[in-house]
């Protein structure tokens, strides 16, 4: 049976915009086998199983991969059963995670490369009993794998390059991990192992990604295909309306739709982002109106109280609700999204609904820090309680008027071209 390996990293992020496309890969091609492959325990542990996407790979995948906090290669039959073993046994992964480190410290010795060897064979042999885990090597699992799906950025990192070391003769097809424009510059030392060219397709999403991609990742022009976003195909978003349900009240007609992050210096300080969260708070007061958050992947397992701390505890439920439901889902009926940075704008954007970016300022305090969304016309910002009230007021009252600057540079940048989900599926069918 030919197999399509698709590899997630950096993050599970990734899923979203490659499920289009292996959606339609096993609807052309039922007798092919996707299997998915985490370098990352933590992205395994992090799913949240009510979450869409993780509804739709319990169907596509056939087989699950991910590297256990043991570092063991360990199978699991879905998505959902990888996430339970993946916390299962913690001690025992520990245990081992230590003794394969101190073997692998011990390498730099040449005359302790037999005894080395025989140690990582022993703890091999022991892990599945002590884990109840059932593991695999890697050389093993590629004999009838014709295609990687991955994102070519995870060339940067050390552990995604473990897995694809292992099929340098592979075909690659790559999606970016999400919407953004990817016209950075890669610096410091993962550049030269990201510059290693393999056979590569890289479907842009924008025509102004052309000189990262060759530049950052050693492709030619011919192995990049300006295809846009493809979940974005009217078609896909339809299809995702059908099969999610809505998890907050019936009642709540009128919400505003918080895309979350996780608080932090990079993006949102922890103080800067109550403040925010109070504005928005107060907002939705003065609007008579709810909140439902959308939590980052990262924050279910890791929350830090702060929405409780804000927006009050004792009403959640009544004003205020986290939800699990598709973006798409929740920004359809939303008065309008407002983001602290995320690619989700552009979700949202991409079914005529108007995004407020709140706009943070850099650790210090000394200078305004406008991300790229804003700065390219993509959403409107926000660096004060006034001005998310004005954003508000004209989207409100002056919606088109407001949505039509936005929606220009969203066909700049990010508007599907022709059909791409059918061109990639199409490209990967050719290679089985």
């Amino acid at each position: 049976m030919n197999e399509v390996l698709f590899l997630v990293s950096p993050n599970f992020g990734l899923l979203d915009n490659w499920l289009p496309v292996l959606t339609a890969l096993k609807e052309k091609e039922r007798g092919i086998a996707i299997t998915a492959i985490f370098p990352k325990v933590e992205t395994v542990s992090e799913m949240n199983p009510a979450e869409m996407m993780v509804q739709l790979g319990e169907v596509i995948f056939t087989k699950v991969i991910f590297k256990s906090r043991g570092g063991f290669w360990v199978t699991a039959h879905s998505l959902v059963h990888a996430k339970e073993l993946s916390g299962k046994s913690p001690r025992a992964n520990l245990i081992f995670g230590k003794m394969r480190t101190m073997l692998r410290l011990s390498r730099k010795a040449a005359f302790m490369k037999p005894m080395i060897d025989l140690g990582d064979a022993v703890l091999s042999y022991l892990a599945p009993i002590f884990t109840r885990e059932k593991h695999v090597k890697l050389s093993n699992i590629g004999s009838n794998i014709k295609a990687i799906c991955f994102d070519v950025y995870a060339k940067t990192k050390k552990e995604a390059r473990e897995v694809l070391d292992q099929f340098p003769e592979t075909p690659r097809f790559s999606i970016w991990h999400g919407v953004g424009i990817s016209d950075f510059k890669l610096k410091g030392g993962t550049y030269d192992e990201a510059h290693q060219s393999y056979k590569t397709t890289a479907y842009l999403l924008s025509r102004h990604e052309i000189s990262a991609y060759k530049e950052n990742y050693g492709l030619k022009e011919s192995e990049l295909k300006i295809v846009g976003v493809p979940r974005y195909e009217p078609e896909w978003i339809e299809t995702v309306l059908e099969k999610s349900k809505k998890d907050i009240p019936d009642s709540w007609s009128r919400y505003l739709f918080v895309v979350s992050r996780p608080a932090s210096d990079h993006f949102f300080p922890r103080e800067k982002k109550k403040e925010a969260l109070g504005y928005i708070k107060k907002l939705a007061s003065e609007l008579r109106s709810k909140i439902v958050i959308k939590l980052r992947l990262s924050e279910y397992s890791r929350k830090d109280g702060i929405y409780e701390e804000i927006l009050g505890e004792d009403s959640y439920g009544k004003e205020w609700i986290y939800s699990s439901s598709h973006p798409f889902v929740l920004g359809k009926d939303s008065l309008f999204g407002i983001t602290f940075y995320s690619g989700v704008a552009v979700d949202l954007l991409a079914i005529g609904v108007p995004v407020v970016q709140m706009v943070q300022l850099e650790s210090g305090g000394k200078s305004g820090y406008i991300m790229p969304y804003v700065e390219k016309g993509l959403v409107l910002g926000a660096r004060s309680y006034e001005e998310l009230k004005i954003n508000a007021e004209n989207i409100l009252h002056r919606k088109n008027a407001t949505l039509a600057p936005l929606r220009k540079a969203y066909d700049e940048f990010f508007r599907p071209i022709g059909k791409p989900i059918t061109v990639i599926t199409n490209d990967i069918l050719k290679t089985l």
